[in-house]
């Protein structure tokens, strides 16, 4: 009778194990989401700036700008991203990916920031133990990039850009 009762407990322990490592992934994906979609409206407003600076219409730019609120298919290329991080740097390098992450858009978060600044902070804050190769093709492999590129060409954003390149070196000539 005492096995059965510790086999049993040994069961709740284990499936209470579960739901919460199945918590902590859950939590790290919708950080993951959170600090993307910040990301997202950060680096597309310092790019309008850069556009601006170099005479680009940003009105023009903006009223095309792409959805970068995640989808279930932005979860799962999120979530993909995530397994495969994990495989490298473990979960804890997965906390740490998030907090320089968030500590990146804290800092570029700011009206005087500049595309400038949002580069030299992205080389500083590279993500510890994965190369850039391994990033981009963690992104592409994943399908994010695929994903990115295809909302930036279905809301028009990047017909948008080549316009004003177009216009701003025809200026410039």
């Amino acid at each position: 009778m005492m096995q059965l009762s510790q086999a049993r407990d040994a069961l709740i322990a284990l499936v209470l194990l579960a739901v919460s490592f199945s918590a902590t992934a859950d939590d790290r994906l919708e950080r993951f989401e959170t600090i993307s979609e910040r990301g997202g409206e950060i680096s597309l407003e310092l790019m309008l700036r850069q556009y601006e600076s170099m005479g680009a219409d940003p009105e023009e730019i903006r009223a095309v700008m792409p959805d970068i609120e995640w989808d279930d298919e932005y979860r799962e290329a999120g979530q993909c991203m995530l397994d495969r991080y994990e495989d490298i740097i473990g979960n804890s390098g997965i906390d740490n990916m998030l907090d320089r992450m968030e500590t990146l858009f804290d800092e570029l978060d700011r009206e005087d920031a500049t595309f400038e600044d949002m580069e030299a902070l992205a080389d500083m804050n590279s993500i510890e133990g994965v190369s850039d190769d391994d990033q981009i093709a963690i992104m592409s492999d994943c399908r994010m990039l695929e994903i990115n590129m295809r909302r930036m060409s279905e809301s028009g954003f990047m017909d948008a850009i080549q316009s004003q390149l177009s216009t701003m070196d025809d200026n410039g000539s």
